[in-house]
C-alpha cells in the first residue's frame, strides 16, 4: 500500500481560509459536526499543520463553511514532491529516476 505524503502548503491554505472567513476551529468544527462530520479539534488542528490528511468528504464541507471554490485549497503547491514520488532503478549497471502518478 502506497502512503500519501502530507503537504503543509495545502494545511496552510486551509488556515488562510479559515483566518480570511474570521473563523476560529472551534467555529469550524463546530459547522462541520452540524454538517455530520466526527471530527475533533485535536484532528482539524493536525490537517491545518500538514500532519493529518483530510476526508474528501470534510473538504466539501470547508467548501460550504468557507464559501470558496476548490481550487483555493490547491494554491501554492507544487507538483514536485506532493503529487509524486520518485522511484530509482538500475538496469544493465546505469541508474534511472523516474516519476511516478
Amino acid at each position: 500500500m502506497q502512503k500519501i505524503r502530507h503537504d503543509t502548503q495545502f494545511g496552510a491554505n486551509i488556515r488562510m481560509l479559515r483566518k480570511s472567513c474570521k473563523l476560529t476551529q472551534g467555529q469550524v468544527i463546530t459547522q462541520m459536526q452540524l454538517m455530520g462530520h466526527n471530527i475533533s479539534r485535536e484532528t482539524y488542528a493536525k490537517i491545518e499543520s500538514g500532519i493529518a490528511n483530510i476526508k474528501v468528504s470534510e473538504l466539501l464541507a470547508l467548501k460550504k463553511i468557507f464559501r470558496v471554490e476548490l481550487d483555493d485549497f490547491f494554491k501554492n503547491l507544487s507538483d514536485r514532491g506532493t503529487c509524486q514520488d520518485i522511484y530509482f532503478y538500475r538496469i544493465n549497471g546505469y541508474t534511472e529516476e523516474i516519476e511516478q502518478f
